[in-house]
């Protein structure tokens, strides 16, 4: 037969303390962990407007080898064709 234990709390209270413990350790490590690099002056990034008009999206059967460029330009692909 087992021994009783000597503790004397019950399995419940036990089990509660256990998850309160667990809990904090977890939010300790998620707090040092989100610090890494503050106390570092890191600069944050920041997206910044672009003064650039965007880049058209044309298609092409095929690309100029010196600039890169589609060439023949097209607004339609069907099936079969380059």
């Amino acid at each position: 037969m087992a021994a009783p234990r000597s503790d004397g709390s019950p399995p419940r209270r036990r089990a509660w303390f256990g998850w309160l413990v667990a809990g904090g350790a977890v939010l300790a490590v998620a707090f040092f962990a989100g610090r890494g690099g503050f106390e570092v002056g890191l600069a944050s990034p920041t997206p910044q407007p672009s003064l650039e008009a965007p880049l058209p999206i044309v298609f092409g059967s095929s690309l100029d080898p010196a600039t890169g460029e589609a060439v023949n330009l097209t607004s339609t692909f069907r099936t079969g064709e380059p």
